[in-house]
């Protein structure tokens, strides 16, 4: 169908893999880039599955509310070797838009539980890293932080 289209080259479906926090935001993605493509296809094979207009909005702020994470988890992961201060930066950075989004308004409960998921796992994964001593002190001495 995507060759039908004039899309190439033909993209694949991502599959979500559940410890990789970027493959969410990368099979959302993809879903929303080939929308016509699958949306054709599901009408053409006369299947009983498609995807409404409520879908196609959840999959399309999901990309909004993820791409953020992609963004800073790729930042974090550009270096050889990451500093601690790096990552206390950018994690705090992360707590900050958990916040951000979670002062937002989505009429999806699909979005306020992915959201509310987000923020839990950040706290949990994140929230103690600047409060331990000697990464405060890591990252105040770091000199790329400085200005």
């Amino acid at each position: 169908m995507q060759e039908q289209l004039g899309l190439t080259p033909p993209l694949m479906v991502i599959q979500d893999v559940v410890t990789r926090w970027n493959s969410t935001y990368e099979m959302f993605q993809c879903i929303h880039d080939l929308k016509v493509p699958l949306s054709s296809v599901l009408v053409e094979c006369n299947y009983n599955v498609y995807l409404t207009n409520e879908d196609w909005y959840i999959i399309s702020k999901s990309c909004e509310i993820l791409k953020y994470f992609k963004e800073i988890t790729l930042e974090i992961s550009s270096e050889k070797s990451v500093s601690i201060s790096k990552s206390v930066v950018f994690s705090r950075a992360l707590l900050k838009h958990c916040t951000y989004l979670d002062t937002q308004f989505y009429d999806s409960q699909q979005l306020t539980g992915m959201i509310s998921k987000l923020k839990q796992q950040v706290e949990q994964r994140f929230g103690p890293l600047e409060k331990i001593q000697l990464y405060a002190e890591a990252t105040i001495l770091d000199p790329r932080f400085k200005k």
